[in-house]
This record gives structure tokens, sequence and C-alpha cells, in this order.
């Protein structure tokens, strides 16, 4: 079994630089997603925030002694005989980052600008750090936000590029050299971490540093624009084109523990899990299409291009001389069998079969039949649209099987046009990209451009049509993940025009508007109780659990509140815990008492309440 490790550092209340907002909730984030989603037990992942639990007699408080100290101990309780190093490490870092004297270093939280070689952490020292760890990979994704007034930000990454490509460490940085990684209030993320939170969940085991890449590329910008920040590009570094392509994400195996309500609907696809194509979804949907019944087009995240590039580009990147921007080369991969998938290769050409998908399939046709009496009775009526359920029932002409951001019904119309109207489509067509609302209201905008005694006006009409609705859909798929804000500003874009859409769109901008504003206010106040937490201080933490028990249940953020109180309650056992392994037993005693009763941590307090009032460990 692949046994993989992660160290995940996030930093929000630097000492000497001005605070960050969603740094500490960046790497919790991540940690939280690979030790509940992936199979990765919280002993192999090794978290570093403002507010991080002490590891046995360590203390995860992300300075400079702390980081490195954890950096270069990767079996603290060990030796290096029973020492066994992971197969892939994962490196997360969300700070400041700073270009100093042609060296690149990260900063942990006493980092001082005025001192930057001697209170921060030189690139070089962190990949020779890693790869003390003996790991079969190492990936390592480095989120460095550049802080005003700190030297050389205009080339931070440059330096570390170069390094990961001479030490053959993965590595994925936030923006390009000329660019700033940006926070977002709305995603409660940097926006580098959610776009990465996205992938993780889109791709699941079929994670690889490709198609990570691919996603980040297509998602990153999308989020800037949506959240009205300055572009931010990712870099990937690969310096393996096997290792590439190879699966970098553990998940649980278990495929009957997930409700089939929880399976995401991604873009005309059934997001397949543990492994599984779209090829299945594929067949579900041309049988649906065979009845002529209407579907829904499902919520929106990028689309998993069942048809993506035989050969997609590595990127790898070279710095520029004179501070010029980054060149970028793309290397091609192997080529492998047209019609064949980068994921698996398929048993036979152009074909893929799997149980998963005959059950998916069987089930859905199942579910139909059931259900195709009221389907009929709904397509006559105007679809209504909440942020809790599923998309509009569309009429016919408005399903699209979209197998990639390219491939849309073209009908006649071929890539050699000569008519007016004809170009105007293909241009229309060719702009388009399946997770991006924007690229299909220009689209929109340039097949009004076909004249009505053109020969492909009603093409056009039609195609304003279905894509006025993917843009609906699109909005609706923000909305299912909370981001309400993303929805508000893609429904927005359904033209007036096309009455019944925009109608649906209306309706459910108000219902958004509503949730994002209760979102706002509980994040916050999320916020605000973060900000109560001083870090081995077990009272900062009941200060801030009052603060989420104001959010009550029936809120969007009661979840992640209530997540974040069993936390904290954990974080108070382990202080007291720490206080009792130095034999301080009175002040162990105090702080398990402040333990919260409706939290897990609870039985486990007064237990050992007990223990300690015996005067033992």
């Amino acid at each position: 079994m692949t046994n993989y490790s992660c160290m995940a550092i996030g930093i929000n209340r630097y000492n000497f630089i001005q605070p960050l907002s969603y740094a500490q909730a960046d790497a919790e984030a991540l940690e939280q997603f690979l030790v509940e989603e992936g199979n990765l037990s919280p002993q192999q992942c090794l978290l570093l925030t403002d507010a991080s639990a002490w590891v046995e007699q360590q203390s995860t408080y992300p300075n400079l002694e702390n980081i490195l100290y954890w950096l270069n101990n990767p079996n603290p309780q060990g030796t290096n005989q029973n020492y066994l190093p992971p197969s892939v490490l994962w490196f997360f870092f969300s700070g400041y980052g700073v270009h100093h004297n042609g060296k690149d270093y990260l900063m942990p939280i006493d980092g001082n600008p005025r001192d930057i070689p001697g209170t921060g952490i030189e690139m070089r020292s962190l990949f020779e750090s890693l790869q003390k760890w003996r790991a079969g990979k190492i990936v390592a994704f480095l989120d460095m936000n550049r802080a005003p007034g700190l030297t050389g930000g205009t080339t931070l990454g440059e330096k570390t590029i170069e390094l990961a490509a001479k030490m053959g460490i993965a590595t994925v940085l936030s923006s390009r050299p000329n660019q700033f990684s940006h926070e977002a209030a709305a995603l409660g993320h940097g926006m580098f971490t959610a776009a990465l939170l996205e992938a993780l969940r889109y791709y699941r085991r079929d994670l690889t540093l490709v198609n990570l890449d691919q996603y980040l590329r297509d998602r990153l910008p999308e989020l800037s624009e949506h959240h009205w920040r300055p572009i931010q590009t990712p870099i990937a570094v690969f310096p393996a084109l096997e290792d590439s392509q190879k699966a970098i994400l553990p998940l649980a195996n278990s495929v009957t523990s997930m409700k089939m309500e929880n399976i995401p609907l991604v873009n005309g696809h059934l997001n397949s899990f543990n492994g599984e194509s779209d090829h299945n979804y594929q067949t579900l949907t041309n049988t649906i299409e065979s009845t002529s019944v209407s579907a829904t087009i499902p919520s929106e995240a990028p689309v998993k291009s069942s048809k993506a590039p035989a050969n997609p580009p590595i990127a790898t990147f070279t710095p520029s001389a004179d501070d010029q921007p980054l060149t970028y080369t793309p290397i091609p991969l192997p080529k492998t069998e047209k019609g064949s998938s980068s994921k698996q290769p398929p048993s036979e050409p152009g074909k893929k079969s799997s149980w998963l998908g005959i059950i998916l399939a069987l089930s859905g046709l199942i579910f139909l039949a059931i259900l195709f009496t009221k389907i009929l009775d709904r397509i006559s009526q105007s679809p209504q649209v909440s942020p809790t359920t599923s998309s509009p029932t569309l009429p016919t002409t408005g399903l699209t099987t979209l197998n990639s951001t390219s491939e849309f019904p073209y009908g006649e119309i071929t890539s050699e046009s000569s008519e007016p109207g004809q170009k105007l489509l293909n241009q229309a067509r060719m702009s388009l990209k399946g997770n991006q609302a924007s690229s299909f209201s220009q689209a929109i905008a340039k097949a009004r451009q076909v004249e009505p005694n053109d020969m492909y006006y009603d093409q056009a009409q039609l195609d304003i049509n279905r894509w006025s609705w993917i843009i609906l859909d699109i909005a609706q798929g923000r909305a299912v993940q909370n981001d309400y804000l993303g929805a508000i500003f893609a429904a927005k874009l359904v033209p007036q025009d096309q009455k019944d859409i925009y109608a649906i769109a209306q309706k459910v901008i108000n219902d958004w508007e509503i949730n994002a504003g209760k979102q706002l206010q509980n994040q916050i106040l999320i916020q605000e109780a973060k900000k109560q937490i001083n870090p081995n201080q077990a009272s900062s933490y009941i200060r801030a659990i009052k603060v989420l028990r104001q959010i009550s249940p029936d809120q969007l953020s009661y979840k992640e509140a209530q997540e974040l109180i069993d936390k904290w309650s954990r974080q108070i056992y382990l202080i007291a815990n720490s206080r009792a392994s130095r034999e301080e037993f009175d002040s162990a005693i105090e702080a398990a008492k402040l333990v919260p009763q409706y939290s897990s941590s609870y039985q486990t307090a007064q237990k050992a309440i007990s223990k300690w009032e015996q005067g033992k460990k």
C-alpha cells in the first residue's frame, strides 16, 4: 500500500508583516481533506499553523525554529532503523514569500523583512530538507503571497522553479513571478487553495500532476475574474514525465459508503469516482437521449474532459534574462492510441467498460422510468430553481452533452466556413470554455451578429438558447458549492430576451443574494472567532467557541462552525494533556475542565481529569 505523508503550513498572524486572512484556513482545509476524504491517518499529516496543537512534546507553532525542526526530523519519535520513507510526500505552504539577493525564501511567522537570510527559509534549504525524507516522490504546493514593501516581489518564484527542476521536486506555484497571489472572503481561502481543493475533490483517485496542472490553469484565472481580482495563473514544474502521469492522491476504496446524492455532477458529466471514467455517464446520456426524455444539465465544475488531448503538455519553465517574463516550453507526452484515455489503457480500442458504469446506467434508467410522467409534466412548465434544488428541467433543444470544452453540436457547420453566419458561429464556439460562464456570454454576443436573413440564423438562435441554459446551470453549480457570489455573477449573464431562462435566473438571484448575505455574516463571525485564539491558551479557544455558537443550525455555515468547535475542543484537551505530561496536573485539570460537554473530546477529558487528580500522567 502506498504510504503518503503531508506537511501543511499556514500562517496568518505574522510578527513583522501585515497579517493574512486565510492562510491558516488553507492549510487546515488541505489537512482535513487528506484525513477525512483520503486514506491518510492523522498521524501521517503534520499541521503547522497559528493555532495548531503540540505533537507529543514538540510545538507546531510555525516559527523558524519549529519549522526547521519538523523539516529535518521526518521520524522524530523513532530511529533511522524503523523509519519507513513515504511513497509520496506532500508539502504545502500558504504564507509570505520573498526574493532577496538572488534567492527565494519562505517566511515563517517570526520572519523579519529586515533580516531575510537570518529569519527566512531559503528555497534550496527547504528542498534539501524535504529530500531527507527519502520519499519516492515529493510534491510541493507553494502559495507565496507578496507583501507591500518586501524586496524582489516581481521575481519571486523564478529561482524556485529553477531549483525544483534541478533537484527533481515536483512543484506547483500559486502564480507567475510577475503576478500576485490573492485571497477572497467569499471563498474563505486563498484563490490558489480554493482551486486546489476543487481539483482534489473532482479528480480524487485519478489526480495526477498533469490533470492537476490543467485544472488549475483553467480554474484559477476564472476564480480571479469572478472575485474581481487580477488574473492569477499557476505554474507547475514536473521533473519527470513518467511520474507526472501517476496518481498522487490516496482516496478511500469504499464505494458503498458514498451516497449517490453526494456524487458531483459536472457540466453534463456524472463525475466518476474511484477511477471510473466518464464513458459510463456518456453511455447513460446517449440512452436517455434516444428515448427523447428531457434531461437536466447538471451542476457546474470545470469539465473533466473525456476528450482531453492524448498528449497534454507538461509545463516546464526557464527563467529568462534581464528580468523578462518567464518563457514557457510545452513538452508533449508520449503519444497514445487515438481514443484511449490518459487515465487507464482501454481493454478494447475506443471502449471502456466497468461494473460501476453498468450499475449507474441501470439505476438511471429505472429512476427515469419511475419519474417519466412527472418529467413530461414539468416540460411544459417554467422550471423552479432554488439554492437547494437540482437544475431546472430543460427543453429538448437545450440539452447538450458536453464531452469537452470544445465539443458542441456543430450540425452542418464545419471549420472550413465561407458564409458570414457560419464564420461567426465557428468563432463563437471556438471561444467556449465549459467552466466559464463569461465565455458563453461572449459566444452569445458573437452569435447575435448573425443576420436574420442568413441561412445560419436559426442555428444561431438555437445556440443562444442552449448557451443561456448552460450559463444558468453554471450558476447553479456554484450555488450548490455555496459560492453564492460566483453564482450571482454567472446568473446575471443570462440574456433578457431568453424570457423563460431569464425569469428563473432572476428568481434564484434573489434567493442567492439572501444566502450570500447570511453567509457573509457567518464568515465574519467565524473570522472573529479565529482571531480570539491564542496558541497554547486554553481559555482563548473557549472564547472563540462562544462566538461560533451564535451560528444557529438553520444557517449555511453551521456545519463549518460545528466542525471548528469540535476541533478547538480537541485543542483544549491537547493543551491540557501537554501540561500533564510535564506533571503540571493542576493546570492540566483546569484546562481539561474547559472542554465543552457537547464536544467529542468531553468524555476523554473527563477520564483524563480523574487520572490527573490522582497525580498520574
